[in-house]
């Protein structure tokens, strides 16, 4: 089965047998379901409706909290601030710096254009118990559907391995109990998951084609680790192994996804079975 959003995409075999959903518990910083949740909300936003001024956050203080509730009221406070100035919408998490001390990203949206140092401001009284400088905050625009992609590569792509999510790097005293990781305020314009159910053969090849299409990105980019990332794992899931390796949540556009799933088709058309052309031809139907 194929999932199919506005920025992105899963794929997954469904299991044979029920499973219980696992009863939430007291956060205790980032995990897999965690990540999972926020990528998917991150890869359902519709980036074309995003109206109003945006902004990216990554606000930092120099003390850590005593506990995850002084984090969570310096937050509250700038979401005050903030819904004052005419906040649309926000989207935030809170990760670690390596000298465990919480730092928050956010994306906001405003109903009027601010100057960087306005937002930074109200920052700067809301989180004033812990130190912060001025010169330690970034603040810059959304410039459309291209700078929300900007944040989504950023923030969507993270998984726990990341040091920033790692829980060798929650404060001592935060242990065991940290307070929520991400949430999201306001409305914000999201698309439905689009399921496609494609034949096995089908799904393997574009499975591997999301891959090389990360690879060719990441080339582009320049960026030498997630290249060698993407290459070890086209390595490790060969043809007749690839229904047994998870794949991870990319960001593709929407208009990427079905180009790859075509191709993925087409590579099939000379040898595909009566069933994979009904499956054809229910997808062009589609």
């Amino acid at each position: 089965m194929i999932h199919i959003l506005p920025n992105g995409g899963t794929l997954f075999t469904p299991s044979p047998t029920s499973k219980n959903t696992p009863t939430r518990t007291e956060c205790i910083g980032w995990s897999r379901a965690v990540s999972r949740r926020n990528t998917d909300f991150l890869l359902s936003v519709d980036s074309d409706q995003l109206q109003g001024f945006g902004y990216a956050l990554t606000l930092t203080i120099r003390e850590c909290p005593e506990s995850p509730n002084d984090w969570q009221r310096a937050r509250l406070k700038l979401v005050h601030r903030l819904r004052r100035m005419g906040m649309i919408r926000m989207h935030w998490l809170t990760e670690w710096q390596r000298r465990q001390v919480p730092h928050l990203h956010a994306a906001v949206w405003f109903s009027s254009e601010f100057t960087p140092s306005q937002i930074i401001s109200h920052w700067m009284a809301a989180a004033s118990p812990f130190g912060c400088a001025t010169d330690a905050q970034f603040v810059a625009p959304i410039a459309g559907a291209p700078g929300w992609f900007e944040y989504l590569a950023k923030h969507a792509a993270r998984s726990i391995t990341n040091y920033q999510r790692s829980p060798a790097n929650v404060p001592p005293q935060w242990q065991g109990k940290t307070g929520r990781m991400w949430g999201k305020l306001g409305s914000w314009p999201v698309s439905d998951i689009k399921a496609v159910e494609v034949p096995a053969s089908v799904e393997f090849q574009y499975r591997r084609l999301l891959m090389r299409y990360q690879v060719g990105k990441a080339r582009r980019q320049g960026d030498v680790r997630r290249e060698v990332y993407f290459r070890r794992y086209l390595s490790r899931a060969p043809k007749e192994t690839s229904a047994r390796v998870a794949t991870p949540r990319l960001w593709v556009t929407e208009d990427d996804q079905w180009s790859l799933l075509r191709c993925a088709f087409d590579s099939h058309a000379g040898t595909c079975s009566d069933s994979e052309r009904a499956a054809r031809h229910q997808f062009d139907a589609a």
